[in-house]
Order: C-alpha cells, then sequence, then structure tokens
C-alpha cells in the first residue's frame, strides 16, 4: 500500500531530535541533510511519528482543500463518518454531528457503521466456511505492514475490502457513481488506502477528525444555532463498536465458543507481530481480529481528542447502548 506522502516533515519546525526515527515501528525514517525524512517506500502510515513528534513536525497530508472542491461541484456530496465519531466530538451529541456536517455543506451524512456490517457478516460466513486461519483485513496500517514486511501472509489476509471501501461503493451504487462520498476518521493510513488501485474511485476524498476538527473551527458556525438532525441512508445495527478491539466479533456476532477458541483480538504493534508470529509457527486460531494502534481506532493517529483512551471507550459504550437497534444491513438490503 503506497504512501504517496501522506505522511510528511515540516522541516522549519523539525529540531532534530530524532524521537521519530527511535519510535518508528518500521524504520521508514531515515536521516537526511541533517533532519528526519519519511522514507516513503517503507512507511506504513501509522502515524507513530505524528503522534509522538514534540515539535509537530511531523504532518498528515490535509485533503480539506480538496473536500472543499467536491462541495462547490454539483454531485452529490456523502460524508461516510466512522463510529468513533461519538468520542471525538463528544460535544456534537443528540443529533448535533450530522447536522454540523450538512451546514458544512455535505448534502448526506451517512455512517461508515453500514460498511463494517457488510464487512461483519461477510467475515462470519468466511470463517463458518474456510477451515484455514485469516487475519482481518479492516485496517489499512495492518494490511501495509503485512504486504512490505510479512509477505508469507499475504494469503492469510481475508480477501475482503474495509469497511470504508464496503461503504463507499455501495453508495455510490445506491446513489449514483457521481455521487462524491468522503469518508472522515481517525486514521491517516484511510488516505493512502482510497488511493489504491484495485479500490480506487470508492472514496473520493478522505478527511481526518483533525482536519474536519480544523474545518469546524475555521467556519464559525455556533453550536447553538445547528437543528438536530438524524443521519441518512439505512441505520446501522450492530457495528458501531468496531473501533474498539474485538468490535468486528461482537458485529459479526459470533458464538461463544468460537470466541473461546477459534477467535483472537490483538491490538498495538507488539501484540500484531506476536500474532504473526504465532500464525506463522501454526496455529488453531480461525480468526485474528488485528488493529494496529493499542486499543484500536479510538486511538488512531489523527483522533485528536484530548482525553484518555477510557472515556473515548466509554462514549463509544454509551452510544451504543442509547442508540436503537434496527434490523441489519442485510435485512435492509434484501427487503429493498
Amino acid at each position: 500500500m503506497p504512501n504517496l506522502g501522506v505522511v510528511t516533515t515540516n522541516k522549519a519546525r523539525c529540531r532534530d531530535c530524532y524521537r521519530c526515527v527511535r519510535v518508528c515501528p518500521v524504520k521508514a525514517i531515515r536521516i537526511s541533510d541533517g533532519q528526519a525524512q519519511v522514507y516513503r517506500e517503507r512507511c506504513i502510515v501509522c502515524g507513530t511519528c505524528v503522534r509522538e513528534c514534540p515539535q509537530k513536525a511531523k504532518q498528515v497530508r490535509s485533503d480539506l482543500s480538496l473536500v472543499k472542491e467536491l462541495r462547490a461541484g454539483h454531485c452529490l456530496l456523502i460524508a461516510s463518518v466512522a463510529p468513533s465519531y461519538v468520542a471525538a466530538f463528544p460535544n456534537l451529541g443528540g443529533g448535533l454531528f450530522p447536522a454540523f456536517l450538512k451546514r458544512l455543506g455535505f448534502d448526506m451524512v451517512t455512517e461508515t457503521a453500514v460498511g463494517a456490517e457488510m464487512v461483519a457478516a461477510a467475515t462470519a460466513r468466511l470463517v463458518a466456511d474456510e477451515p484455514e486461519s485469516h487475519i482481518a483485513s479492516a485496517c489499512p496500517v495492518i494490511v501495509s505492514l503485512i504486504a512490505q514486511y510479512y509477505p508469507w501472509a499475504i494469503e492469510k489476509l481475508a480477501p475482503l475490502v474495509s469497511p470504508m471501501i464496503a461503504h463507499g461503493r455501495y453508495l455510490k451504487r445506491i446513489y449514483g457513481e457521481d455521487a462524491q462520498v468522503v469518508f472522515i476518521g481517525p486514521c491517516p493510513a484511510k488516505k493512502a488506502e482510497a488511493e489504491e488501485p484495485d479500490v480506487l474511485g470508492a472514496v473520493d476524498a478522505v478527511l481526518t477528525f483533525n482536519e474536519l476538527r480544523l474545518w469546524m473551527e475555521e467556519s464559525g458556525i455556533r453550536k447553538d444555532t445547528l437543528r438536530s438532525c438524524v443521519f441518512d441512508d439505512i441505520p446501522a445495527a450492530s457495528a458501531r463498536l468496531f473501533p474498539l478491539e474485538g468490535g468486528l466479533a461482537r458485529a459479526a456476532s459470533m458464538a461463544p465458543d468460537m470466541l473461546r477458541q477459534d477467535f483472537a483480538a490483538v491490538s498495538g504493534c507488539d501484540e500484531v507481530h506476536e500474532m504473526l508470529k504465532t500464525l506463522k509457527d501454526g496455529s488453531t486460531i480461525r480468526l485474528f481480529e488485528a488493529l494496529f494502534c493499542p486499543s484500536g481506532c479510538i486511538n488512531g493517529a489523527s483522533f485528536g481528542d484530548g482525553r484518555d483512551i477510557y472515556h473515548r471507550k466509554n462514549r463509544i459504550l454509551q452510544h451504543e447502548k442509547r442508540s436503537p437497534h434496527p434490523p441489519s444491513v442485510e435485512t435492509f438490503l434484501q427487503a429493498s
């Protein structure tokens, strides 16, 4: 999965502390002309250097201007929002979040969790039908890590697209190929994923939560002027916990005995490497759910919320408890 310049160095801010060199999990940063530069061919866009740089010299490419150009066009503009938004924007609850995005210019605001349910259902069928071990492929950093550094494990990746791609394709199938889909979430690697040749066109742009937060601040829109509204399109039923470690199993409604014997959820660089070692040595585990960021997507490098992981997780759990549970996405699609 190519970087395509997603993570870069702001030379004016770089102070030669070399912290990014030390923390990069794949040694993708080298010193050039006295400054730390990202080696694109090795980078997996995990964002560790972005998170750790004390000078904020490592930066994620902004696609905000591209999204504003899409907004100025005449095509339907659809936001596909990752389920972790409830933790990233806790002050925009009660329907204010989709209302804010519509004020920014989106014609529709939808939940990526719908795509996650599609992927979860396909994953459950895959595990039921095939006896060999698989690695869930929803995390683009995991896919990049395996493709570049563990090529023997490529065949273990589940032959499924990510929730972002599944949802983007679904939206274009329903609302027309000329609809412009913008994914919004906490992961900088999604920018690189959207530009992969085999999925190109499913999503037209990717904004991180940090970029969206900046756009909200620049807009001058006051929260007290918003009129609450619901998300568009079909509602998510079971995948709002997808950004948490083990969220895939919950969305796939996997049987308890399978969870004990044939399923493993891991997160964080060290656990992922240990998982791959276990898989290479031979394993009876049928499905590894792997997320590169510790604790899952709620700890994404571009999440941007100052609250700790436990507050973020609690926000998502509480939102799941309060939310209605409509029929599954597959039920909606079969009825349509």
